[in-house]
């Protein structure tokens, strides 16, 4: 299959999907569709023919995989696991620390935390 877009596009979009999506708070935000999977959450975005789909289980301790979509083709996936100590005390707490853990790479800390 014939990538649509260049590395450096697919980058970009992914921090916008991720801006949009669990960064931005997650389940409060418009990025929250109907699951696919029972018992699961899933956030999505779209810009274009791309599609950013997030689907993950759990809270504390979660397990998750991330897909970028060209029209119906899926083009980029990841799949995540972790989860929190006791000693975190809340849930935004457990977000900012996630978000920190992702935008931890230091090329691409300025994009996750810049508006």
């Amino acid at each position: 299959m014939k990538i649509p877009i260049g590395r450096d596009e697919l980058i970009a979009f992914l921090i916008a999907a991720k801006r949009r999506t669990y960064a931005a708070g997650g389940g409060g935000s418009e990025a929250v569709v109907t699951p696919l999977l029972p018992g699961s959450h899933q956030l999505e975005y779209r810009e274009g023919s791309l599609l950013y789909r997030d689907i993950y289980f759990g809270e504390a301790y979660f397990v998750g995989q991330e897909t970028v979509y060209a029209g119906s083709s899926p083009l980029w996936a990841m799949c995540y696991a972790g989860g929190f100590t006791t000693s975190v005390s809340n849930q935004t707490e457990a977000n900012e620390m996630s978000l920190a853990k992702n935008c931890g790479n230091t090329r691409h800390q300025a994009a996750c935390f810049s508006t």
